[in-house]
């Protein structure tokens, strides 16, 4: 789990193409980031998690995400 800004980064799978999420769902990136998405399951219990040597989830952009998603599970 990471946001869509901090997988923008060189290497990444995000920049290579067919595989990524956005290509399945044009568009829907103007309106929702992957912690977004995710947190549409609010209330609900959820794991997410990601490694700090996690090379798809940079760590600095998963916490982003989870800080994002614990703001949401909060409220």
């Amino acid at each position: 789990m990471a946001t869509t800004d901090g997988l923008m980064v060189p290497g990444n799978n995000q920049l290579k193409g067919g595989s990524a999420w956005h290509m399945r769902h044009p568009g829907l990136v103007r309106y929702l980031d992957f912690p977004d998405v995710a947190s549409l399951a609010a209330p609900k219990p959820a794991l997410f998690f990601a490694g700090k040597k996690d090379a798809l989830w940079p760590a600095a952009s998963a916490r982003q995400a989870f800080a994002k998603m614990g703001r949401v599970w909060r409220a």
